[in-house]
Parts: structure tokens; sequence; C-alpha cells
């Protein structure tokens, strides 16, 4: 799992503003305005008269969603970012809207840990299904420590008669 201080890092790539990387609640909020506009320009937040106010009420936004959600689980952030893409979310403002949003994510964030407990369900420990495999199939083969010297000295001293007399 991931603490406070991975949530706080700049590690996310930014959508609009290409080699530049960003805090999550960044990433939150440039998805944000690609709904609202596809197109947007690098560095669109320092525009000042539509999208720079915009930003700044969408940080907002962000502050509250993050008192109801926890950004430093990746299965939220993963839940969030998915939920804001697949249903075109213009604005995090609203409380309804952010309502909508939490639930949604909850949802979906369920959804994910379901797929994984099913798929680990579904996998077999590798180490016991080769022990399992091992003492089926094993021929019991004497390999030995003896080398080419052990064995001459064996047959000059005449501890192996019965190889000879055959």
């Amino acid at each position: 799992m991931c603490n406070q201080k991975c949530a706080n890092k700049k590690s996310f790539v930014s959508p609009t503003t290409p080699g530049l990387l960003i805090y999550f609640r960044d990433y939150i909020i440039e998805l944000v305005c690609l709904n609202v506009q596809p197109k947007l320009g690098p560095r669109f937040w320092k525009d000042k008269k539509y999208w720079g106010p915009k930003y700044r009420r969408e940080i907002k936004g962000v502050y509250n969603l993050n008192k109801e959600l926890d950004f430093s689980d990746p299965i939220v952030r993963t839940s969030l970012t998915t939920i804001i893409k697949q249903n075109n979310i213009k604005a995090l403002v609203s409380k309804k809207t952010m309502a909508n949003v939490v639930e949604a994510t909850k949802r979906e964030q369920q959804k994910i840990i379901n797929s994984h407990v099913r798929i680990a369900n579904k996998q077999v420990p590798v180490i016991t299904d080769l022990e399992q495999y091992n003492r089926r199939n094993a021929k019991i083969v004497d390999i030995g420590t003896k080398n080419k010297i052990t064995k001459l000295m064996e047959l000059e001293s005449g501890k192996n008669k019965k190889i000879q007399s055959d």
C-alpha cells in the first residue's frame, strides 16, 4: 500500500502538458477540464479569463473529494479516474455531483477488489503444485557422490566383486 507521502509526490504525467509531472489532485482537475474542452493547450490553467478561475474552483472540489476518499490508495485512484473519464464529469464543485462521484467510485472500487479476489482464488500456489507433481512423477535415482577416482579405488580394493564376477 502507498502511504500519504506517495500521494503527495509528483508522479503523474500531465495529460495536457507533455513532460510535466503533477500531483494526483492536479491530474484529476486536468481530467475534469479535458471533459469540458478536449483540446486544451499546455499550461491552460494560466489563462486569466476562464481556465484559471475554473482550475481554482476545481481545487476546492478535489479537496472536498479527498475528505470522502483516500487518495493514497491506488485502487481508489484508479476507480476515480475511471469514473471521471467514463461519466464525462465536468465539475466537482457541486455537492450533488461530488456525492454521485463518491458513490460511483466506491462501487468501481468494490468491482476492482472483487476481480482481484476472483483472480487470486483461481490461482493455485505454484510451490504446492510443483511438490505434488514431483511426488507423483519422481524416480529414485542414486546419483551418488562417487567420482572416477573413488570408483577405481573400490575396484582395486575388491569391494565391488559382484560386478567383476558377472
